[in-house]
């Protein structure tokens, strides 16, 4: 969303690892699919639908996301895992109790001299936090994630930089499950504008 705008929904979550993630609004109201693709979604509530390719999710995001890196920000993985693997050097920065921070340094074409930050929770272990600074974006992009008890998988992931911030709460989500993604845009819904 927008600074000045604020949108929050609970969204129920299938995942097919590879293949796509389909969002629910509660009562069926809204679904919306991402596959490697294509971008498409539906609204009950004001009959109108969208159909684009992939890339059009990036007018909705703090930057331009891969498949492969939105299944990683999903997932609770090292999002930029690519450039980090091209490096020589990933320094762990220091370590806690109860986290480990994690520090490398890369230049790529489309983030030119960057940082990337990476904090792990021990006990369980999973991410909780990751940053990254780049020479090409104006702000940094901050990924925060939340979990509920001893989960493994996020509750609540916070994805912020380029003065837009997305703010999921994601319920039933289990990418261990084999599952389908059944969506079709019903009927007599007209196309909705592109913002």
């Amino acid at each position: 969303t927008q600074p000045s705008s604020k949108k929050e929904s609970s969204l129920s979550v299938r995942y097919a690892k590879d293949q796509g993630f389909l969002f629910s609004a509660p009562l069926g109201v809204a679904k919306a699919l991402i596959t490697p693709e294509k971008l498409a979604y539906y609204n009950k509530l004001n009959r109108t639908y969208f159909e684009g390719s992939f890339k059009d999710l990036d007018s909705l995001l703090p930057i331009s996301f891969s498949f492969d890196q939105l299944q990683r920000l999903l997932n609770a993985e090292v999002v930029f895992a690519d450039q980090v693997s091209a490096m020589k050097e990933v320094r762990r920065l220091r370590r806690t109790k109860s986290q480990m921070h994690y520090s490398a340094s890369f230049n790529s074409t489309d983030f030119g001299n960057a940082t990337y930050e990476v904090v792990v929770q021990l006990n369980p272990t999973r991410i909780v936090h990751q940053e990254l600074v780049s020479t090409k974006l104006k702000t940094p992009v901050i990924i925060t994630y939340i979990y509920e008890n001893e989960g493994l998988m996020p509750g609540e992931i916070k994805l912020s930089g380029a003065g837009k911030t997305l703010h999921l709460f994601l319920s039933d989500f289990e990418p261990q499950k084999a599952v389908s993604l059944p969506f079709q845009i019903p009927s007599g819904y007209r196309r909705a504008v592109k913002q």
